[in-house]
């Protein structure tokens, strides 16, 4: 609860209180309409008097007699507004309300920080009585509310009625409010949403007298009415009144329109006999009207108006003594579109011909609402477009957008030609409108998209339309607006006023405000942060380039993900929707792979002028935030460019004001995070409404090479066929094995040129002229958005990089790094002088030239079979990759994609008939099922195929969770040890894999000729050697154990640390010290002696939980050994005693290591690099508090000792440990909640959230309960009182039984 002082607000009415008056949005001192009070005219408020109606002990408990017709008004904030609010904010809204109740001279009967009651009374003075005080002051404070940046969302609701007061027990002399009045009013308050409008009931309305002239908005219920803040309120208000007498019209016809209903629209429980034609006309002679002048001049038949009344319900008639009034219901609709020159033009019908005879009309289009459909006009509206235009509703929906802002509600009473003797009242809705994209096919039959005239057919004759210009609209107020504060229209760029007024009255993406007698625009924006892990290494995605009107811009370039909010949007549904509209993620992609870091969210603000419009203002509010990738090695993201990192487009058609939709391609790329330009970091918006700027373009393109040959449809014949498509276009191709063979033989010659090898595989494998075939009838398209050249020649980079990669003793690093010259000659670096626009590019190729550990390249060649000791190379196994570097995406032709043979029942998890979308799948099920349609493969021999086969397995590897440390060992290898064991793989297969995947993504820039860009110029030189390095260890699991491997990475790692560690650790929590020690990359030292001052608890809860393998009968031996002999070298490859004895049996290993699932703490070593860097033993008590939550969440057993689960906790690792463990945010807490079976994340949520979560899932973290022990290493944990009373328990149990502690103090 925060306290708010108020004041003297129900009392007390000074004099300097008394003399402010509302006018435009903010109180003031001058009058405009309603005259100010003087001090001695504000009513006295004075306590009530009490009867006694009952006793109580000594207590009375009363109330004053009741009250009738007592107007009130109710506040409140919505729970939105209430949550967010803040004392600064509450005091301004009371010192309003403060200054209203002494211009209107109301009452405060009850007063909250966020909610109020307040009575009116009678300003006789003014004109005014208590519902025209009320309902005046309600539209005040509601000015008030929306002027405020942001606006205020406030509700309130006016009603008239009775009004009960009581005494409360034990509150002094404190009255409290009851009744009708009362409660009517705040449930009318509460109805309003988010709208900010003063919501009245019908008596309220019938009770005005002043005020009774205003225009209000008719609710649907006809019950309740609206008053816009923005509705004048003059000073004629009381002259009006007077006028008009006595009568309150209002509430006159309110009462004869629902008995008129009743009788004429048989709306009763009791349905009464329909009235005959006879009664009818006796009835309309009984209220003196002349029944025989129907039928006569332009009068309808009496026939036809009763049946309007009596049998269709298009109008009712209203009796007011002996006089009669037809009352018409009519929906008017303004249907918009803007002309290919931004006009704003309307639907209006111009003509109607009534057999012959025609009649000139300029009125839109509208449909009359019968009395059944009373109250749902917006239903009409519908029923309208599909009688008159033969639109459905589905089609509706699709291309019209109704503008709800432009609802009115009007009542026009005149005598009418066709009906003698009885006035009409026609009770108006009108609405406008606006067609999203005028070129929808659906549309032409009302004459779009060029606005043509057109004809309908009805039963009477022809009705004739046309789209007009609609006359004094928004356009010139606009362009008033913009004059009046010295704003040259004339200077704007092309088409930029008609984007103005598209965004500011249309999409509403901006508003304009005065602010210091200036004009400024107002947008809001979001920035998506996109982060994903490429490689173990962090990257964000940006923008590289736009193309839009048919320019390139790269002004954006280096910018996130962007899209301007409309007025209503949150910040969480402008991120769905920018991730949606701006790089094609849907929403369950979203709510399944992507998670949120509301941490990182911020708001700031950046004023600038626009190049757009000049003189004019615009503060952008830019609201930002993270978003990360969950899994980014899967191939559901390959539309984003991952797991590889790719480049890609995204394009979209937007409908915009100046006329034909319009196509704009923006071009997206993976940059590493600490890369990410400064200007374009969160936090330090740049977005601009400039002008596009040309593309800056480099003095040479990047180039690519010339497909040798084309295939066309007569290179492949007629398709009789009706098997797979790729069967059918290799029928009859053949390998040319000769030259393929020469390619593989001549890799290492030095004499034998890149051009020669291009030309060469082109000739030998057909399998490439999939890329080429050029279609009349079929437009080829690729399941990775790239287009198919791209494809084409990222293949052949791919072949390119194997071929320097078995030459990088010759001439392979400089192609690699530098690329190949016009004569495919290796290039040099050039001199900067001649290339000034490239001179930072050079500089990033010939630092990689010279940093990189080319010797071990060449050692993971030597690893796959490829390379010999001698110098020499194994051209068998050479072919083998060359095929597969050839084949191995061409499944990506989505043309080419097989389905499911019906001799299977299913593949890989498709089943029978099912298309494979995955390639690497569908590449999989043609080699083992029609490998007669793959001649390159198919001529090869077994052992060449099971080693390609191989390379195509899902073998789900991590590379980072490895050389991080990051996983336990069944998570990091047991699918990788699975299919090693089923296809009695070798080590030297498993390098295999790793050479076609490095020389994969070496190859994945589309421009084969530049080098390998990817590695290049894209990624930081640490990533080389940590893929290597696990190439080596992953290699051993053809031979041994899946922990056995993690370990034994570990002691190396250990032993590779600078400064010296000593050996490497045994016993408990000897794991937990290395695997710590890994993850942080840092301070090794300061990392181990973190550990060993953590409290018993937490140390033993990381011994435990970072030793558990995941793997059955797994254990690390080091976790239990006493004493191990040093491993005699440094080398991965070598034996050690550890080797020999991986797995232990139940006598040597504890229970608790022998259960899971093991855990895997997503994003750990994050949180150890950033937060522990600085205070290492602050993350580790984080992660143990991690650990324990998670453990609670997933019990250990013996039974899921196989198994593993992930732990998310991306929210955490980029925050300082201080403001984890110590600054407590009050009203959220952190939890864990499971998301799957085996899932989980950390998130904060406010604690009013709660109520929503299923506890039997989730977790609450006490980080601020963690106290750091101020004795290192001291036992039993050092808690701050209130924490974790099952975890000190668990861990004391476990404590007492190390040391043999009794059955009976094991019991205790």
């Amino acid at each position: 609860p925060i306290a708010i002082k108020m004041g003297n607000q129900c009392n007390s009415h000074d004099e300097s209180a008394s003399q402010v008056e509302f006018t435009g949005n903010r109180l003031q001192s001058k009058t405009r309409g309603l005259p100010i009070l003087p001090v001695e005219q504000v009513p006295t408020l004075t306590s009530k008097s009490t009867a006694t109606v009952g006793t109580n002990g000594d207590e009375d408990y009363g109330f004053s007699k009741a009250e009738e017709d007592v107007v009130c008004l109710a506040w409140s904030l919505t729970p939105y507004q209430g949550r967010k609010a803040d004392c600064k904010s509450l005091t301004r809204l009371h010192v309003e309300i403060s200054q209203c109740l002494a211009v209107f001279g109301a009452e405060l009967l009850a007063d909250e920080a966020t909610s109020g009651m307040i009575r009116g009374h009678d300003m006789n003075s003014a004109g005014m009585n208590a519902a025209d005080a009320l309902v005046r002051l309600g539209q005040c404070l509601c000015r008030w509310a929306s002027a405020q940046t942001p606006p205020f969302q406030l509700q309130v609701g006016v009603h008239i009625g009775q009004l009960l007061s009581l005494k409360l027990p034990n509150s002094g002399d404190k009255i409290g409010y009851f009744g009708d009045a009362v409660t009517k009013a705040k449930e009318l308050a509460a109805a309003m949403g988010d709208e900010v409008m003063v919501h009245l009931s019908g008596a309220a309305r019938d009770a005005l007298k002043a005020l009774g002239s205003v225009q209000f908005i008719t609710m649907p219920s006809r019950n309740s009415f609206l008053l816009d803040p923005g509705t004048e309120v003059t000073s004629q208000m009381s002259e009006t009144y007077s006028e008009r007498g006595s009568t309150n019209k209002g509430q006159f016809n309110r009462q004869k329109t629902a008995w008129s209903m009743n009788f004429f629209g048989r709306q009763t429980s009791n349905e009464p006999t329909v009235m005959t034609l006879e009664e009818f006309s006796d009835y309309l002679t009984k209220h003196n009207v002349d029944v025989s002048q129907f039928g006569v001049g332009s009068a309808k038949p009496l026939r036809d108006f009763y049946e309007a009344v009596i049998v269709d319900q298009k109008s009712y008639l209203l009796s007011e003594g002996n006089r009669l009034e037809r009352v018409v219901d009519l929906v008017r609709i303004s249907l918009r579109m803007r002309d290919s020159e931004g006009k704003l033009r309307e639907l209006k019908l111009v003509s109607k011909d009534d057999h012959g005879r025609i009649r000139a009309r300029n009125q839109l289009l509208g449909m009359v609402i019968n009395v059944p459909q009373h109250g749902r006009w917006q239903e009409v509206v519908e029923k309208c477009f599909e009688t008159r235009f033969d639109l459905s509703v589905r089609t509706q929906k699709a291309c019209f957008q109704i503008d709800m802002s432009s609802y009115t509600y009007k009542e026009e009473r005149s005598k009418s030609e066709t009906i003698p003797g009885i006035p009409t009242t026609y009770k108006a809705h009108t609405i406008a409108i606006n067609i999203k994209d005028r070129t929808r096919r659906e549309l032409k039959k009302i004459g779009l998209p060029a606005g043509e005239t057109f004809t309908t057919e009805t039963g009477s004759g022809q009705r004739s339309w046309a789209w007009c210009t609609v006359q004094d609209t928004a356009d010139e107020k606009l362009m008033s607006l913009l004059q009046r504060h010295g704003i040259d229209v004339s200077e704007f760029s092309p088409h930029a006023f008609a984007e103005l007024y598209d965004e500011v009255y249309e999409t509403m993406t901006s508003n304009l405000e005065v602010v210091a007698g200036k004009l400024v625009r107002m947008v809001r924006v979001i920035k998506v942060w996109l982060h994903a892990d490429i490689l173990n290494t962090d990257h964000t995605l940006v923008m590289r380039s736009k193309l839009q009107r048919g320019e390139y811009s790269d002004y954006n370039h280096g910018q996130p993900i962007s899209m301007r909010m409309s007025a209503e949007m949150g910040w969480e549904e402008a991120v769905e929707e920018a991730l949606l509209q701006r790089v094609g993620i849907t929403l369950q992609q979203q709510q399944e792979g992507l998670v949120v870091d509301f941490v990182s969210y911020k708001m700031t603000e950046e004023t600038a002028t626009s190049r757009s419009y000049p003189g004019l203002t615009t503060v952008y509010t830019v609201n930002e935030v993270t978003v990360r990738v969950m899994n980014s090695s899967s191939r559901s993201w390959r539309d984003i460019g991952l797991p590889d990192g790719t480049d890609f487009s995204f394009g979209r058609r937007e409908t915009v004001s100046i006329g034909d939709p319009d196509t704009i391609i923006t071009r997206f790329g993976w940059t590493p995070a600490d890369e990410v330009r400064t200007t374009g970091r969160p936090g330090e918006p740049t977005l601009r409404d400039e002008a596009p700027l040309p593309l800056n373009k480099p003095d040479y393109e990047k180039r690519k090479v010339t497909p040798m040959s084309f295939w066309s449809d007569a290179d492949v014949g007629e398709d009789g066929s009706s098997g797979p498509i790729i069967s059918h276009l290799m029928k009859g191709k053949k390998t040319d094995w000769t030259t393929a063979k020469i390619a593989a033989a001549r890799i290492r010659d030095p004499t034998y040129t890149c051009g020669q090898f291009y030309k060469d595989i082109t000739s030998s494998f057909p399998e490439l002229g999939l890329y080429c075939y050029q279609s009349e009838a079929v437009h080829p398209t690729t399941s990775s958005g790239r287009t198919v050249d791209d494809e084409y020649q990222r293949t052949i980079g791919a072949l390119f990089a194997v071929f320097w990669l078995m030459r990088l003793d010759h001439d392979g690093k400089g192609s690699f790094c530098y690329g190949l010259d016009n004569n495919w000659i290796p290039r040099v670096m050039p001199d900067s002088k001649d290339w000034p626009d490239q001179s930072d590019e050079w500089q990033k190729r010939k630092s990689f030239m010279e940093k990189t550990d080319w010797a071990m390249l060449t050692r993971l060649c030597a690893n796959a079979g490829l390379l010999k000791q001698n110098g020499t190379h194994d051209a068998h196994r050479t072919l083998a990759m060359l095929v597969l570097m050839a084949i191995h995406d061409i499944m990506k032709l989505e043309r080419l994609v097989p389905v499911v043979g019906n001799h299977l029942k299913e593949f890989c998890g498709y089943e029978c008939g099912e298309r494979i979308a995955d390639h690497d799948i569908a590449l999989s099920y043609v080699m083992q099922h029609l490998p007669e349609a793959l001649p390159s493969f198919h001529g090869l021999d077994k052992s060449q195929q099971d080693c390609i086969r191989f390379a195509q397995c899902k073998l789900e590897y991590n590379m980072g969770w490895l050389v991080q440390a990051e996983a336990p060992p069944g998570a990091l290898f047991s699918t990788f040890k699975k299919v090693v064991s089923s296809g009695q793989s070798t080590s030297e297969d498993i390098c295999f894999y790793f050479v076609h995947w490095f020389a994969d993504l070496a190859g994945s820039e589309p421009f084969p000729l530049e080098g390998c860009e990817k590695f290049v110029l894209k990624f930081p030189q640490r990533v080389l050697g940590q893929f290597v390095d696990s190439c080596s260890v992953v290699s051993r699991l053809s031979h041994h154990s899946e922990t056995r491997v993690f370990e034994d990475y570990l002691i190396w790692r250990w032993a590779r640390l600078t400064p010296d560690l000593g050996p490497p650790p045994s016993m408990e929590g000897a794991i937990a010290r290395m695997r710590l020690v890994v993850m942080a990359q840092g301070d090794s030292q300061a990392v181990l002696q973190a550990f060993d001052g953590l409290s018993g608890d937490d140390k033993r809860v990381l011994s435990i939980e970072m030793a558990r393998t995941g793997c059955v009968g797994q254990c690390f031996l080091r976790e239990r050994a006493t004493e191990l002999p040093l491993p005699e070298t440094q080398s991965l490859e070598a034996e050690t005693p550890l080797s020999r004895a991986h797995s232990l049996d139940g006598n040597e290993a504890d229970d608790h290591l022998r259960e899971g699932p093991a855990i895997l703490i997503y994003y750990s070593p994050a949180l150890m690099q950033k937060g522990g860097s600085v205070d290492p033993q602050g993350a580790m008590m984080v992660l143990a508090e991690v650990f324990r939550a998670a453990r609670a969440l997933w019990p250990a057993s013996a039974a899921d000792a196989g198994s593993f689960v992930t732990v998310r906790i991306d929210a955490l690792k980029d925050l300082p440990i201080s403001s984890i463990l110590h600054a407590h945010q009050p009203g959220v807490s952190w939890i864990l909640s499971r998301t799957s079976a085996r899932d989980a994340s950390v998130d904060q949520l406010p604690i009013d959230q709660f109520r929503n979560l299923d506890w039997t899932k989730a977790q609450v973290f006490k980080f601020e309960q963690l106290e750091k022990p101020k004795t290192g290493g001291s036992w039993p944990s050092q808690r701050k009182r209130g924490g974790s009373l099952y975890s000190y328990i668990r861990g004391s149990v476990g404590h007492l039984k190390r040391r043999g502690g009794s059955k009976e103090m094991l019991k205790v």
